[in-house]
């Protein structure tokens, strides 16, 4: 009777298990059809389905016998900081990423007891030859904001459109023309890349996203960059520009002024006292003092 009773219940748990609700990955925007070389994108969007999560991993896979992937823009992103950002593997788009203070969806205006999914991000592709293109999100997990880091499973999503065998070019460019913005310092510590100077920077863009950061290293070319990255003049004598370019082509920039040495801040204390000690001696000259 006993290992019935055991039985029944964990069937009954096991059944709980099953019909728990869990959050729900969503490709939204996705045309019936396009052409070659047509650009369109796809939205990445999540549901908490009533539970709350602060991480999130997946991969976005997709037919690129039919389609190919053009840019991810993350400029709406729910995620605070990308551990791993928009990236094309062997397997897909791959993407993981922290949301600080965890997600539960955001406020429906018309209805606060309703909540609305977040977006992740907006994938771009182009049409490449006739067929069938499928998109399809692929072994997603999110990680429970429970202080325990508990691993759950994502009901994954899949959309598809067809290919035309026309032929006509268009490109998707998001309507945004505020600047990109760019932090950045340089550090050099022990434990970093053996103490190399380092520079370590975040570029933000809430509009279309980041596209790309370049930098420039006194007279140098410009060179597209990714944080954290060893400068190539260790000396620290030269100035540091970078810029930042959104999927729109507006671009942020900023500099970093080079380091002064321990000799040019002695040569620089040298040449304020001999000017002070030439001022002293001009006053004195111009005011003689009076013998009584």
């Amino acid at each position: 009777m006993l290992i019935a009773f055991a039985l029944v219940l964990n069937a009954s748990m096991a059944f709980a298990v099953d019909e728990a609700p869990r959050p729900t990955l969503s490709l939204e925007g996705m045309p019936v059809s396009v052409d070659q070389e047509q650009q369109f994108y796809v939205d990445v969007k999540v549901d908490p389905k009533g539970a709350s999560f602060n991480g999130i991993q997946s991969t976005v896979q997709y037919s690129g016998d039919t389609i190919t992937f053009v840019r991810a823009e993350t400029g709406s992103s729910i995620i605070t900081y990308f551990v791993t950002p928009p990236t094309v593997t062997e397997n897909g788009i791959a993407f993981s990423g922290i949301i600080l203070g965890g997600f539960r969806g955001l406020i429906d205006p018309f209805d606060e007891s309703h909540s609305l999914p977040g977006d992740i991000v907006r994938l771009v592709f182009a049409g490449k030859a006739k067929g069938t293109a499928r998109i399809t999100t692929h072994d997603s997990t999110v990680t429970a904001n429970d202080g325990a880091g508990t691993l759950q499973t994502v009901t994954d999503a899949t959309v598809s459109t067809t290919v035309s065998d026309v032929a006509a070019p268009s490109t998707y460019t998001p309507a945004d023309s505020i600047a990109p913005t760019i932090t950045a310092s340089v550090v050099q510590e022990h434990d970093l890349f053996d103490g190399r100077y380092t520079l370590l920077f975040t570029a933000t863009d809430k509009q279309s996203g980041i596209d790309h950061v370049e930098l420039r290293e006194g007279n140098g070319e410009w060179a597209t960059i990714e944080s954290p990255y060893v400068l190539q003049d260790q000396s620290r004598k030269s100035i540091l520009s970078l810029r930042a370019y959104d999927a729109s082509g507006n671009v942020g920039t900023i500099t970093i002024a080079p380091v002064a040495s321990s000799s040019a801040l002695a040569l620089i204390i040298l040449i304020l006292i001999l000017i002070i000690v030439v001022y002293v001696i001009y006053k004195k000259s111009k005011h003689p003092a009076h013998l009584s």
